[in-house]
């Protein structure tokens, strides 16, 4: 009945916002989010699309406001998700700009290794409309790439630009800057996949409780522990460490659409699960929070 983690057009995915709510329908889903990456174009659209809107009232259907930060501390890469935030909140808003810059430079960056590497450049038509979109991600670039035949599919296009090695040092925002940005704005602060993601190193639980310690001090308010990569028994444990350390369990899919395999509802490795509401106790926190 839970997914709180996914990815429209507006970002990363490849699916309409319009089709995620189809789907979340036929899936019987209760409360959902959208969470695009360093924007909230796509939970905006839908909140502010009346028809949508009573689509998911007339299936009993809870939306959450969502997003998903791309940040760095020191060394740590982490994935912060923020809900039910205030959307005109000015701290908020200068992390998703501060965001957007940060990819506008990795973008470029990317563009330019890849010509120099191999020789490969973009018109400036399609370079020029990929620079004005909401969002400025490996996944547009990889599509361009394959739209001028320059690979077969997305995976070899992936492939290459990973090959480019571009550094993230100065590319993600400081967590400490999203952190600030989601509790200005009353929102909550959620660990994204906290043993690494789709193509990320594992990290060790130790590593887990690290980062844990240097972001709850800061506003950090739960984890999620549910997620389509992680075994049961890796669940459990991330379980565990939210007790320990007094956080919400959140459960979320990532869905990407065609950009990654995992689909709606997948909350552990290979499986769809309808988590009750009381095993997700962000849904109660959240609830409070309104």
């Amino acid at each position: 009945m839970v997914d709180l983690h996914c990815h429209s057009k507006f970002s990363d995915g490849t699916d309409t916002v319009d089709k995620i709510v189809d789907k979340w329908i036929d899936l019987n889903l209760k409360f959902v989010s959208i969470t695009d990456h360093d924007t909230i174009g796509g939970i905006q659209y839908l909140f502010s699309n009346d028809a949508l809107m009573q689509k998911l009232k007339i299936n009993g259907i809870c939306c959450i406001k969502g997003i998903e930060f791309s940040c760095i501390d020191d060394n740590d890469k982490i994935h912060i998700l923020a809900y039910n935030y205030d959307d005109q909140n000015l701290a908020f808003n200068e992390a998703i700009c501060e965001g957007k810059a940060r990819r506008l430079k990795k973008f470029i960056a990317r563009a330019d290794k890849l010509k120099e590497t191999y020789g490969i450049e973009f018109d400036d038509d399609s370079y020029q409309k990929m620079l004005d979109s909401d969002y400025m991600g490996k996944p547009i670039m990889a599509r361009q790439l394959v739209k001028d035949g320059k690979f077969k599919d997305m995976w070899e296009a992936y492939n290459c630009l990973n090959s480019l090695n571009i550094s993230d040092s100065d590319t993600r925002i400081d967590a400490s800057l999203a952190m600030h940005g989601i509790v200005d704005a009353g929102g909550i602060a959620v660990w994204a996949h906290p043993l690494g993601g789709l193509g990320e190193p594992r990290i060790s639980y130790n590593d887990v409780e690290r980062i844990i310690q240097k972001l709850k001090p800061l506003g950090l308010k739960g984890l999620e522990c549910y997620y389509s990569l992680y075994t049961e028994e890796e669940i459990e444990k991330l379980i565990s460490i939210a007790k320990k350390y007094d956080l919400a369990v959140s459960a979320g899919s990532d869905y990407h659409g065609k950009n990654k395999k995992t689909g709606l509802k997948e909350l552990t490795k290979g499986k769809v699960l309808d988590l009750s509401v009381d095993k997700v106790t962000l849904i109660d926190m959240i609830n409070k929070n309104a």
